[in-house]
C-alpha cells in the first residue's frame, strides 16, 4: 500500500483524530457519570421501559386473569349496602352544598 500524504494531510489527520479522541472521551465521561449519578437518568429510563414491557405483557397475555380478578374483587366488594352508604353519603354532601 503506497500513501502519498502531504505535510498537511498528516497534520490535518492529527488533529481529526486527537479532536475525535477528545469528544469520544467526553461522551464516555458523560455516559459513566450519568450512570454512576444518585438519579441516574439511564437508570429512570430502564425503570420506565421494563414498566412499559411488563404493562404490554400484561395487557397482551394476562388481561382476561386480570380482568376476571378485578371482576370478582369489585363484586365482593360492592354490596347493596356500601351502594346504599356511598349514595346516601354523597346525596348529603350535595344537599348540604346546595344549603350552604
Amino acid at each position: 500500500m503506497n500513501l502519498n500524504l502531504s505535510p498537511e494531510d498528516v497534520d490535518k489527520i492529527v488533529k481529526q483524530a486527537i479532536l475525535n479522541a477528545g469528544v469520544t472521551k467526553a461522551i464516555t465521561d458523560a455516559v459513566v457519570k450519568c450512570l454512576q449519578a444518585y438519579n441516574s437518568p439511564v437508570e429512570a429510563a430502564v425503570k420506565d421501559y421494563v414498566s412499559s414491557l411488563t404493562q404490554e405483557i400484561i395487557r397482551e397475555n394476562h388481561s382476561e386473569e386480570v380482568k376476571a380478578a378485578v371482576v370478582a374483587a369489585v363484586a365482593e366488594r360492592l354490596t347493596k349496602e356500601f351502594i346504599g352508604k356511598v349514595t346516601d353519603e354523597t346525596l348529603d354532601k350535595m344537599v348540604r352544598a346546595v344549603h350552604y
